[in-house]
């Protein structure tokens, strides 16, 4: 059994919206093949980032290709991900990615 699983912080979402960050994540990301392959366990957290030239996403992890990954998932769907961020006006999420036999 798989599980990948992910959490934002701060969010304060009011009324109801086209997609959450929660559905517009579990619907892009999953827990990928190679992952399944190797066992791998690990987090990713995506930062929403203020700078001059606009928000931007920025990843950190414990385990380096899951955050490759990510960051590549991310960089596909990335508009969406900031409107979704803007909507429920939260700044982090966490992917939690465990393998359970």
């Amino acid at each position: 059994m798989l599980l990948s699983a992910g959490t934002a912080s701060l969010a304060a979402s009011k009324g109801k919206t086209t997609a959450s960050l929660s559905e517009l994540v579990k619907k892009e990301i999953a827990y990928p093949d190679f992952a399944l392959k190797n066992q791998l366990n690990g987090t990713v957290d995506l930062y929403l980032l203020e700078g001059e030239n606009g928000p931007s996403l920025v990843t950190v992890s414990d385990e380096p290709r899951l955050r490759t990954y990510v960051e590549g998932r991310v960089s596909e769907i990335e508009d969406a991900l900031l409107e979704a961020f803007a909507k429920e006006q939260t700044r982090r999420f966490r992917f939690t990615f465990r393998y359970v036999r």
